[in-house]
């Protein structure tokens, strides 16, 4: 559970909502309703790769061991295809870069809509990601150490947010109101929506799940990969689909949604800035 949950919670649910919140136009419920419907796509995802993982040999590589295997001609065309775009259009490097940014957003206070240089930024995603590939390298067991802690530290920040965006709620925290459920399928400004804009919003929340597979690229090191993949990848699913959905909730209840529209990837920063 740790391995996928750890994958699954990156940068996207501290930075996405912002750019979903801008393609659905300000409309809260469309908003929410996207979270949730994505949660069913991911779901609908895992089932079909544990059916190949359970009936295919238990070994490492996921989906090129599936496309290689359903088109078998020409012989191994389909994981060269699939490496090549694996390669070019990885997401660490967009993860890393985020990662800049909010660096130098907690410990420098610039503005990354205005003051963050993004030469820099690209320099701190750098160090992060070269830090991260030599720790897995030179010392693999502290690594598995660090990512389970990590593990643990996303889903205590996750229900931290929660927790805050409860007690707001409750008027426990006082915040200025943001009355973001007033008008729930309203349009800021009321402008129409985009079937286009709606799509790609999916899209990034679809993203913002990415890593729920990540269990079948090393099966062959899971001690028990039937338990795993029919017990803890649906659990690890089902656990994040539900606070990501708490989560957002939390960020429309302490923050306006003209500021929640221009926040760009620093919503997570925003939300806390307001509480503390």
């Amino acid at each position: 559970m740790s391995l996928i949950i750890n994958k699954i919670i990156g940068t996207g649910i501290f930075s996405n909502p912002s750019i979903i919140f801008q393609y659905v136009n300000g409309n809260v419920g469309l908003f929410l309703t996207l979270f949730g419907v994505g949660g069913i796509v991911i779901f609908c995802g895992l089932i079909i790769y544990l059916e190949f993982a359970l009936n295919l040999p238990f070994k490492n590589g996921g989906e090129k061991n599936y496309l290689l295997r359903v088109f078998s001609h020409p012989k191994g065309l389909m994981g060269c295809i699939y490496s090549f775009s694996i390669v070019l259009l990885g997401f660490s490097s967009g993860n890393s870069y985020t990662f800049g940014k909010y660096m130098l957003f907690a410990f420098l206070g610039q503005d990354p809509q205005q003051d963050v240089d993004d030469a820099h930024a690209k320099f701190v995603g750098v160090l992060c990601i070269s830090g991260c590939i030599f720790l897995h390298w030179k010392y693999p067991n502290r690594g598995t150490q660090l990512f389970n802690m990590l593990g643990v530290f996303k889903i205590l920040i996750l229900v931290l947010i929660i927790l805050i965006g409860a007690l707001v709620a409750m008027g426990f925290i006082k915040v200025d109101p943001t009355d973001n459920f007033t008008h729930l399928w309203k349009s800021y400004n009321h402008q129409s929506l985009n079937l286009y804009n709606v799509s790609v919003a999916l899209l990034q929340v679809i993203y913002s799940f990415k890593g729920w597979e990540n269990a079948n690229y090393v099966l062959n090191e899971v001690s028990d990969p039937y338990h795993v993949l029919t017990i803890a990848a649906p659990a690890a699913v089902f656990l994040t689909t539900v606070l990501y959905f708490l989560v957002v909730l939390a960020y429309l209840i302490v923050i306006p949604k003209n500021e929640l529209l221009s926040s760009g990837v620093l919503c997570a920063g925003i939300f806390f800035n307001k509480i503390f």
